[in-house]
C-alpha cells in the first residue's frame, strides 16, 4: 500500500510520496511538485483570493457604513469624512468594489477562464475614470471647500498613509 501525505509549503502544495512494496521493503521517497491534480491547482489561488475578497468587502462595506454614520450626524453637515478607512483613501468603497471584481477574476482564472479579465478591467475604468472617482470629485470641491485639503493629503483610490 502507498501512503500519500500532503504538506502545504510556501509555494503551494507539494506531494510527498512514500510507500512500502509488497514484500514490506521500504521504497524511496520523492517530491512531486509538478504533478498537481486539477482540483489541487484550482485550490492554490482560491485560498488567497478568499482572504483578498474578505479584505475588499471590509473596504467596500466598511467604507459605506462609516460614511453613512458620518452623514447621519447633523454636526457633520458640509464637512469632509476623513476618519477610519477614509483617512487612507478618498474612496474606500470604490477601492473595495474594484478589488472584489479582481477577486472574481482570480477565481475564474483558477478555473481557466482567462478571458474574464475583461470584467475587472471594465469595472476599474468605470470606477476610476467614468462613474466613480472622476464623477464624484468633479464638483465636490464646490460643495465642501475643505475637500481641497483632503485631496492634498489623502490618496484618491489606492489606500496609503496620509501626507
Amino acid at each position: 500500500a502507498v501512503h500519500i501525505a500532503r504538506v502545504q509549503a510556501d509555494a503551494g502544495l507539494i506531494q510527498h510520496k512514500q510507500g512500502v512494496d509488497q514484500r514490506g521493503a521500504q521504497r524511496g521517497s520523492e517530491v512531486d511538485a509538478l504533478h498537481f491534480t486539477t482540483a489541487e491547482r484550482a485550490a492554490l489561488p482560491v485560498q488567497r483570493e478568499v482572504a483578498d475578497t474578505h479584505v475588499a468587502q471590509v473596504f467596500e462595506a466598511g467604507g459605506d457604513w462609516q460614511l453613512a454614520r458620518f452623514q447621519a450626524n447633523p454636526a457633520n453637515a458640509g464637512k469632509v469624512m476623513d476618519r477610519g478607512l477614509w483617512r487612507y483613501t478618498r474612496h474606500p468603497n470604490y477601492f473595495g468594489d474594484c478589488c472584489i471584481w479582481w477577486g472574481f477574476f482570480a477565481f475564474a482564472l483558477s478555473a481557466g477562464a482567462w478571458w474574464s479579465v475583461l470584467s475587472p478591467i471594465l469595472m476599474s475604468l468605470l470606477l476610476l475614470r467614468v462613474s466613480g472617482v472622476a464623477l464624484l470629485e468633479k464638483d465636490i470641491g464646490e460643495r465642501r471647500p475643505q475637500y481641497a485639503d483632503y485631496i492634498r493629503r489623502t490618496p484618491a483610490f489606492f489606500p496609503w498613509r496620509p501626507k
